[in-house]
């Protein structure tokens, strides 16, 4: 036998509605988490958004190596006919669907690595740390994760939002253009400003 099958589990499962397996230590593992990017003197930075109590907004979901391959999969299925949404103004893009990411905005950081034990278990539970080789993450768009989110693998209970838009204020990007943060969503299409 293997000695890494005689290794216990870690406390994280699969987000994977498919799998939603145990994940063991030292096995290849993805890891999603929501994050907002800045320039600072370092250059552009990103980081998890936190909650009012120190936490994560949105809760880091763990993913099996060859389940996140399924879910990737399946979410540039559904984006393959969707065209992206251009900015001037991007820092950078969604490596799913080619749309513009502006500092500020939500997105996606997909990242491989493994589950590490660690060397002491007082409780006689080991516990996990993340830890990743990977120096190219995949990098979503807010507009994707809801595509996960909402028909591929629900990971967070809900739509993620930008400032209280509606989905379709997400999918264009509307804080961009004029919708305010109470909620409030105009619906202003890119296209109508460029026109006018």
């Amino acid at each position: 036998m293997d000695p890494v099958d005689e290794w216990p589990v870690t406390n994280f499962s699969c987000s994977a509605p498919f799998c939603q397996d145990p994940i063991p230590f030292a096995e290849d593992v993805v890891v999603v988490t929501v994050h907002s990017a800045g320039y600072t003197e370092n250059g552009l930075q990103y980081a998890p958004i936190p909650a009012d109590d120190g936490d994560y907004l949105y809760e880091p979901c763990y993913f099996c190596a060859e389940c996140w391959s399924q879910v990737e999969e399946e979410l540039r299925d559904y984006t393959r006919d969707q065209p992206p949404v251009f900015d001037d103004q991007a820092a950078f893009e969604c490596q799913v669907c080619k749309s513009g990411i502006r500092t500020g905005e939500l997105f996606g950081v997909a990242v491989m690595g493994m589950l590490e034990m660690s060397q002491r278990c007082p409780n006689g539970e080991y516990s996990a740390s993340f830890v990743s080789p990977d120096p190219k993450p995949l990098l979503i768009c807010i507009s994707c994760l809801n595509i996960v989110e909402k028909d591929v693998a629900e990971m967070w209970g809900g739509r993620i939002v930008q400032c209280s838009e509606c989905e379709e204020g997400t999918n264009l990007r509307c804080w961009r253009h004029g919708c305010s943060a109470d909620g409030h969503c105009v619906h202003v299409h890119p296209m109508e400003i460029k026109n006018a």
